[in-house]
């Protein structure tokens, strides 16, 4: 046992010193089991210096140079001449009737959304209103665009007859929605009402008001602006018939006094960010003025007074 033990012994003492001897020759093992460096810790971590003084570079080519000229914005397109717009009116007009045909001479290319607009806004006369008017049945094989666009064309087709001072053809248009199939919108019921219920007679006004349930609009009596200005119109034209249409919207607008929260006009709302609460402002002033004044039975106007007072239509006593 004592042999097998030495034997043993000498046998490890060998490998030993012959692995030893290979490790230290650069054998496949060299490098194996050196000791590789360690990271530094964070007390050996060093932070690095910044400079606190320093100014930064800027490249020369960042640095403003006093004598580079400034761009210039481009100068502001020139309104049109009169004589301008009717080269372009007629224009329009030649391309949209030479497409608009039962048997197109040109069908190509065909008339853009916007084309209507642009003719629209160089209308001058009653008679180049017609014009525009009298091609609106006629737009029929793009129902499809004409839909998508029936929105902005009314609106269009209404602010260039009262610029025209022509909302009676407004009017034709929109009694016959079979006809013209033009859409009427409550921004533009509206735009019809202010131009129609101070200067021309109640039958217009009281004719718009009747739109409103043929184009599934809200009832006249529940929109303040709407409701203000006819029973304004109404009260001014002082006839039987009219009178027996103001009553009903007394009381309508005494309704919609209790729930209207007051509608202070800022001074840019003046300019015309907000024209139904301005057209509201001033019906409701004409209103108590007329109910204020009747002769004999004076009206109780003091639920109205008290709501513009709220609102900042008139001073504060």
């Amino acid at each position: 046992m004592a042999s097998v033990l030495a034997r043993s012994t000498r046998l490890v003492c060998k490998r030993q010193i012959h692995h030893t001897a290979t490790t230290s020759q650069g054998g496949w093992l060299t490098g194996l089991f050196k000791d590789k460096p360690q990271p530094p810790t964070v007390t050996q971590t060093q932070e690095p210096t910044v400079a606190v003084n320093q100014t930064p570079v800027v490249s020369p080519s960042l640095v403003p140079n006093a004598s580079t000229p400034k761009v210039k914005k481009s100068p502001k397109k020139k309104a049109l001449s009169p004589e301008a717009k009717k080269l372009r009116f007629q224009e329009n007009i030649d391309f949209m009737t030479s497409r608009l045909a039962k048997q197109p001479k040109a069908p190509l290319p065909k008339i853009s959304k916007t084309t209507w607009i642009r003719t629209l806004a160089v209308c001058q006369t009653e008679e180049e209103l017609k014009q525009v008017m009298e091609l609106l049945p006629t737009w029929k094989p793009w129902k499809e665009m004409r839909a998508r666009f029936n929105e902005p064309l009314s609106e269009a087709f209404i602010l260039r007859c009262i610029v025209l001072n022509k909302p009676e053809i407004a009017v034709e248009v929109f009694g016959n929605y079979a006809k013209y199939n033009l859409s009427l919108t409550l921004s533009g019921a509206r735009k019809l009402l202010q131009a129609t219920y101070e200067a021309h007679p109640l039958i217009l006004p009281i004719t718009i008001s009747s739109f409103f349930r043929v184009y599934r609009l809200p009832s006249i009596s529940k929109d303040l602006p709407c409701c203000s200005m006819l029973l304004s119109a109404c009260l001014k034209d002082g006839s039987k018939e009219a009178m027996v249409i103001a009553e009903s919207l007394i009381g309508s607008l005494k309704l919609l006094l209790t729930t209207k929260e007051p509608q202070p006009i800022l001074q840019t709302q003046e300019k015309g960010d907000d024209m139904p609460r301005v057209w509201t402002k001033w019906a409701l002033r004409k209103i108590e003025e007329s109910l204020s004044g009747r002769e004999g039975d004076s009206e109780d106007v003091a639920w109205l007074h008290s709501w513009r007072e709220r609102s900042g239509h008139v001073a504060s006593v």
